[in-house]
């Protein structure tokens, strides 16, 4: 027997077909899903991850745009929190430099300035000395020198023969027995021995002795024969000079308050035999030094329109700093906070070009510091300064003034894209357990705040006036990149919806 053997059957069957067909597309879901998997929602609802959090706090934002940070993630971030604050802030240009050392000022070597042979070196590199402090002790070799003490001592006996001869004839000249005319005579050659005694003391001195030891060879009658080498006084920080012996028979330091000179180097070794030009040492003095900045032509003007009538900043131990365009709050541009110095002068701008880099250099002096003094065993002090030559800095010049403006760290603002955001506290959830000293415990609940930038620079982020954020709003003051991916990591691991991220 055939089905719908006519038209009119077939075309009844198949209006059936479709009708049931239409029935069923308009049974809801929810029966369907209700007949095949009775159990699903129940389990759902055991395992919601929000129970026991207040929504409440929600109002008004974004799904997704808030994420709670435990205790623990607080610690482990070392999250900081603040108030919004409005203040004035003076936006700066940033210029590299270096440390260096003040010309004429921070080093000078050391001579010999006699010919010998070194016995004796008192010192070792790093050593922190003091004028007058003895450095090396030599045995005269000189010819020249050892002949002009020679001179001096036959002036000497010259001087004292004709002075006693004078002293002999004195009465009898009175008397008549002897002629005035040798009376004269004697005084004539004393004068002229006296004049080449003076003449002999002025040699001994060029050639390195100093005062005290040709005053030991007049009282002495003796020639020197071992001279210690010392610290020579530096120009002082008025300039002027002290004419302080350089070579002295003496060991003694002079007092002073301060541990000023550092020994560099020692250019010589006992059994050694040095002339007169041979530089034994050189010695630093780094109490003072100079930040040389490296200018390009474009900020030339700035330099010069800051010149000593306003304070520059110079920030020790920076990375780098992120311009206006750069990714703050990025891991790459991540800043670590050096010393910064304020309140310094620019004492000059350089009239040459480097022909290599193409920059102008400028100089700005600074009083440096001392990081630590360490003493050995044999009680020498080494001496280490907290600034020093080459050390690589960030000059900030001011240029302009934004007052009246909310200003953040620069840690406390995320760039994504072409948006940037804050997260502001918005709420705190008191935990179940206790904390290991019995106090309750709370997570805390940031929101995602987007915001305009007016400028930043690698430590603070002035927003524009149209920013949500208002003076006196909780918001965390670092460590919003971290918050940024602990909200995206939520989001893609199943997070939609009423759901927000969370950090444990």
């Amino acid at each position: 027997m055939r089905l719908f053997s006519t038209p009119i059957v077939s075309i009844a069957a198949c209006l059936l077909l479709i009708g049931a067909f239409v029935a069923g597309l308009a049974t809801p879901w929810s029966a369907i899903r209700d007949r095949v998997a009775p159990v699903a929602r129940p389990a759902a609802e055991e395992h919601d991850d929000h129970a026991g959090h207040d929504h409440a706090a929600h109002a008004g934002g974004e799904p997704g745009d808030h994420v709670d940070i435990s205790p623990t993630a607080r610690a482990n971030l070392g999250l900081k929190t603040g108030r919004v604050r409005r203040r004035d802030f003076v936006r700066t240009l940033h210029i590299p430099g270096e440390v260096v050392e003040a010309p004429g000022h921070s080093t000078a070597d050391v001579p010999a300035r006699v010919a010998g042979v070194v016995t004796a070196i008192h010192v070792a590199p790093g050593q922190a000395v003091r004028p007058a402090d003895p450095l090396f002790e030599l045995d005269l070799t000189g010819e020249a020198l050892a002949e002009a003490q020679s001179r001096l001592l036959d002036d000497l006996q010259q001087i004292t023969t004709l002075q006693a001869e004078l002293d002999r004839l004195g009465p009898l000249t009175a008397g008549g027995s002897v002629a005035a005319k040798q009376k004269l005579q004697l005084e004539y050659d004393l004068r002229r021995v006296e004049g080449q005694r003076h003449t002999r003391v002025q040699e001994l001195l060029i050639r390195g002795l100093t005062r005290a030891q040709i005053d030991g060879i007049i009282t002495n009658q003796e020639l020197v024969k071992t001279v210690t080498i010392v610290v020579p006084r530096f120009p002082d920080t008025h300039g002027a000079t002290r004419n302080d012996a350089q070579v002295s028979s003496t060991s003694k330091s002079v007092e002073t308050d301060d541990w000023e000179y550092t020994v560099e180097s020692i250019n010589a070794h006992p059994g050694e035999s040095v002339a007169p030009e041979k530089a034994l040492a050189r010695l630093a003095r780094h109490t003072r030094l100079y930040v040389q900045g490296h200018a390009f032509e474009r900020d030339v003007p700035v330099v010069a329109a800051v010149g000593d009538r306003e304070a520059v900043a110079v920030e020790f131990g920076g990375e780098g700093h992120g311009g206006i365009d750069g990714p703050v709050g990025s891991p790459g541009s991540m800043h670590a906070h050096g010393n910064v110095i304020e309140g310094l002068k620019v004492r000059y701008l350089d009239n040459h070009v480097d022909p290599v880099t193409q920059t102008f250099a400028f100089y700005i002096p600074i009083e440096n510091q001392v990081l630590r003094d360490a003493v050995d065993e044999q009680g020498r002090v080494f001496r280490s300064w907290k600034f020093k030559p080459g050390q690589r800095v960030h000059v900030r010049l001011p240029i302009e003034t934004l007052e009246d403006r909310i200003v953040l760290p620069s840690e406390a603002v995320v760039t994504e894209g072409a948006s940037a955001f804050v997260f502001r506290l918005s709420g705190r959830h008191a935990l179940p357990e206790p904390g290991p000293d019995g106090k309750r415990l709370y997570e805390e609940e940031f929101q995602q705040i987007p915001v305009a930038i007016a400028f930043r620079d690698s430590e603070s982020t002035v927003l524009a006036e149209s920013s949500q954020l208002k003076t006196g709003d909780l918001v965390a003051m670092n460590r919003a990149y971290q918050l940024l991916l602990a909200l995206r990591n939520a989001a893609e691991g199943g997070g939609g919806g009423d759901h927000h991220g969370h950090s444990h």
